[in-house]
């Protein structure tokens, strides 16, 4: 590849031997080229042009230990133990752009760049693990495009002024991608620091690419719509919310949608993002997590940063789109939105308030076309981008509406469709494919086509920042609600609920480490260091597993990649259950761990945390039980409630105390949901006992059970591990 040019490598034979990697382009059709040689010990990067000693021939008793087909690099990324290099092993066409061809990532694979751990200490190598447990994630990151050749994270608009730069041309493509957009900017930094490497440097955009061809009216059309995920505030649901210091807001997407007619271009950019407020909506295991304004000196100032950006990235007018609730919770948030904008008293800004659900309810989504036309004047005046087959500019957009409600999702998904179809039909019209005012919907091949590129859209946006497809999906694909589509909207909201609380703390942190937000330091401690009542509870648990007295109380059930631990005992009724004759064993709490292997959970450190906590819980709920039995005293239920709490008090909140008399402790600490971070929640359902004034008028079989009920008790003080 001649040096200067834009393009990356597109197919690399990776050369796996005992001391490097080597990366050798085959590109078809061009000249032989210098090879990329990393060092397995140490991560060294460098170039080979020489091609008698490139690549160990057998002749030389050097073997590859393995060959095969890489489609490129993502970058590398360092650990405790040494550099870990990320290679892409599977890609997918999805379509094309300005010629060139658009991918999907669909594989990858990490590559240790180290020979020993020798050097770790044991705590170091336990970290390690779980470094590279997060490191391994990246697999499960939804939707990452690229192009060899063509600059996706660029909008229509801007690469149209960029190309009539000449020595913008020449630049390596990733010099020319979008910082906002460039997914793998952090990864890809040793690639970037290392002279002569540019070809091997591919920027990859997180987002949605999606399009399709149509012949409409004897014209040939081809509609493109793709999505660009800013990097700045990259997260999860609900571990990324509102605006950071900077003004960078959390899941905030440009979104543009690309019409293309006999070589004419025109195109419309939107944008969507979290409130730009300081706000927080902490994960506690209810349904809808209280929504928590913060109030500070900064948050103004917050505001008007991110909109002094919006206004520099692409001009005025600026039109707010707000769907969030005017009740209820949702609306302090909508409230300090509104405040924050009318502070800044600029013309060029104009904020709209729309409560989405109390509007469109009752299926009243006809009522979004209202809200389209009172905005349209806006939307007029920013126009759009229009170019003619030989690249002359018509128009261009100045100006962008921003829409958003609390996730920047579902609503906000329905009402950017709305938008983006009115705008299409204008744009049909002034390339001569539409007469005036001709819907779409006119056109059935054409209203399903698009329809089905909007819905695609949405999902991939939502999966990405919450885990499931859209809500509300129906609705874009087919125009109106359907009962298919409630109920699909009930399952992912459930499955929201389950990854919010369980599973996106972890995968928060290893988008923080991917994207370099948290940055791997042996100097500094290690953030999976348990303190305070987590190591005397790990302490615990390693005593009771080691002697194996625990082995009878223990019930494992693996099911699917999950496993539940069922702690056995006495049943803690003064009578036979009315559904059930046996007394003698019963659930004393149960735990769920993410993981397939008993034997794993068994040996991790957050286990032995979790049962150890639950043990002494349980059994000291029981003692106070005992001895209102026995004294014949009352114990009022919030004594209880206080016992529980100071035995899980890692942080402030830890008890749920539900109406059906059950405790669940949340034990706050590293895993499952978070490790970087420190923010986890960790759940025990722990049964709590009946009434003590029941229990102290039960005959004295019935107190022989609830004795029953202090064997962990007795366990753990026979081994001096609690007193």
């Amino acid at each position: 590849m001649a040096a200067g040019t834009a393009s990356v490598l597109s197919c690399l034979r990776l050369w796996e031997y005992a001391d490097n990697y080597i990366f050798e382009p085959f590109e078809e059709n061009s000249p032989s080229l210098p090879v990329l040689k990393v060092d397995r010990d140490g991560g060294d990067l460098r170039l080979d042009a020489d091609e008698s000693t490139a690549i160990p021939s057998a002749s030389d008793g050097v073997v590859a230990k393995r060959t095969r087909t890489v489609y490129g690099i993502l970058g590398m990324l360092r650990l405790l133990a040494g550099p870990y290099l990320i290679v892409l092993t599977g890609r997918q066409g999805v379509g094309v752009f300005r010629e060139s061809a658009v991918w999907r990532v669909t594989g990858m694979d990490i590559l240790p760049c180290f020979t020993s751990t020798k050097h770790l200490s044991a705590s170091q190598k336990r970290d390690e693990e779980n470094f590279v447990q997060m490191l391994h994630m990246i697999s499960e990151v939804h939707g990452l495009f690229f192009s060899y050749s063509a600059d996706i994270t660029i909008s229509a608009q801007k690469l149209a002024t960029a190309l009539k730069n000449d020595e913008w041309k020449l630049q390596p493509l990733w010099k020319r991608a979008e910082p906002r957009f460039f997914w793998n900017r952090h990864l890809a930094q040793a690639f970037i620091e290392s002279r002569g490497l540019d070809a091997f440097i591919l920027p990859v955009m997180q987002g949605s690419f999606q399009s399709f061809p149509l012949e409409v009216k004897g014209k040939n059309i081809e509609i493109t719509l793709i999505a660009r995920r800013c990097c700045r505030r990259i997260g999860t649901r609900m571990w990324r919310r509102g605006a950071d210091i900077d003004g960078n807001v959390a899941n905030f997407m440009e979104t543009e949608q690309i019409l293309s007619v006999d070589g004419s271009l025109a195109a419309y950019l939107q944008v969507r993002g979290s409130i730009p407020v300081f706000w927080e909506q902490i994960v506690d295991l209810k349904y809808k997590p209280n929504i928590t304004p913060i109030n500070s000196d900064e948050s103004q100032k917050v505001t008007e940063r991110h909109f002094r950006d919006l206004l520099n990235s692409y001009g005025a007018p600026i039109v707010i789109v707000d769907l969030v609730n005017q009740s209820g919770g949702e609306s302090l948030l909508g409230a300090a939105y509104s405040a924050g904008v009318q502070s800044l008293a600029n013309d060029e800004i104009r904020y709209v308030a729309f409560d989405f659900h109390k509007e469109c309810g009752e299926a009243r989504y006809d009522r979004l076309y209202d809200l389209f036309q009172s905005i349209s004047d806006s939307v007029t005046k920013q126009r759009q981008f229009l170019a003619k087959a030989t690249g002359e500019k018509l128009e261009e957009q100045k100006g962008i509406v921003r829409t958003n409600c609390v996730d920047c999702l579902d609503r906000t998904n329905v009402f950017q469709s709305v938008i983006a179809r009115k705008v299409l039909e204008k744009q049909l019209y002034l390339l001569s494919v539409f007469e005036e005012d001709e819907p779409i919907s006119k056109h059935k091949s054409f209203d399903l086509k698009y329809k089905t590129l909007w819905g695609n859209h949405g999902d991939d946006i939502s999966i990405q920042y919450t885990g499931t497809p859209a809500l509300k999906r129906d609705f874009v694909r087919t125009g109106s609600r359907t009962i298919r589509g409630l109920a699909d909207d009930g399952i992912n909201s459930l499955v929201r609920y389950y990854l919010n609380n369980f599973r996106d703390g972890l995968r928060q942190d290893s988008l923080d480490l991917l994207m370099g937000s948290y940055v791997v330091n042996e100097s500094e401690p290690s953030p999976f260091a348990l303190e305070g009542l987590e190591r005397f509870a790990d302490a615990v648990f390693e005593r009771l597993i080691n002697s194996g007295v625990l082995s009878e109380m223990l019930n494992w059930r693996p099911y699917g990649n999950m496993v539940t631990l069922e702690c056995f005992g006495c049943h803690d009724r003064p009578r036979p259950h009315p559904f059930r004759e046996e007394l003698a064993r019963d659930v004393l709490f149960k735990a769920e761990f993410p993981c397939g292997n008993p034997d794993e959970v068994a040996d991790a450190e957050w286990a032995r945390k979790m049962l150890a906590i639950g043990l002494l819980a349980r059994a000291l709920l029981r003692l106070i039980h005992l001895v209102a039995c026995l004294d014949k005293k009352f114990l009022h239920p919030t004594q209880e409630k206080k016992m529980v709490v100071a035995l899980g008090r890692l942080r402030s909140d830890n008890v749920q105390w539900r109406s059906d008399r059950r405790a669940v402790l949340k034990l706050k600490g590293r895993y499952p949901d978070s490790r970087v971070d420190r923010g986890v929640v960790g759940q025990l359902d722990i049964r709590q006992p009946l009434n003590p004034v029941l229990l102290a008028g039960a005959d004295e079989s019935a107190k022989g059970n609830v004795c029953g009920l202090m064997r962990p008790l007795r366990l753990a003080i026979g081994l001096r591990v609690a007193s």
